[in-house]
């Protein structure tokens, strides 16, 4: 044998590509793929200009009864404009009909509590119902205080 194999590649023995890589041809392509991409942006930066262009023809004038009308409010509801100190004026406001005496129907008799003192109620008549039931008795869970 002289050195290649019998289809004419070379023996296996060398272990590696003996050429090198052609630096020319590999700058050629990269030149042409840049550029490539620059005329890319250049024709779209052009046809973007050209559309808004064109887009700012088809639009028509304001009507100029909308100039008559003036500064209108939105329909209601609205945006809060403050929201912080009204949500903070909100919570002061529950926290006072949470936690005082006062009538919330006059003509009817009907008052509130405060939600402490209505808790304490509840649970007292709660453990006089479940007294009642274990002693077989009924109580009045009306909330006066009288037993039956």
């Amino acid at each position: 044998m002289n050195g290649t194999s019998t289809h004419g590649q070379p023996p296996i023995s060398q272990g590696y590509e003996k050429r090198d890589v052609r630096v020319g041809r590999l700058a050629v392509f990269g030149a042409g793929l840049g550029l490539a991409i620059l005329a890319f942006f250049l024709l779209m930066w052009v046809l973007f200009g050209s559309l808004v262009e064109h887009q700012a023809g088809l639009s028509r004038p304001a009507s100029p009864l909308s100039e008559a009308a003036g500064q209108r409010l939105p329909p209601m509801p609205r945006l809060e404009p403050n929201l912080p100190m009204r949500l903070a004026e909100l919570h002061r406001h529950e926290n006072q009909a949470l936690g005082t005496y006062g009538w919330v129907d006059r003509s009817n008799g009907i008052i509130r509590i405060p939600i402490e003192r209505a808790m304490a109620l509840l649970a007292k008549r709660y453990a006089q119902a479940k007294a009642a039931k274990a002693i077989g008795g009924a109580v009045n869970t009306t909330g006066d205080g009288n037993h039956e």
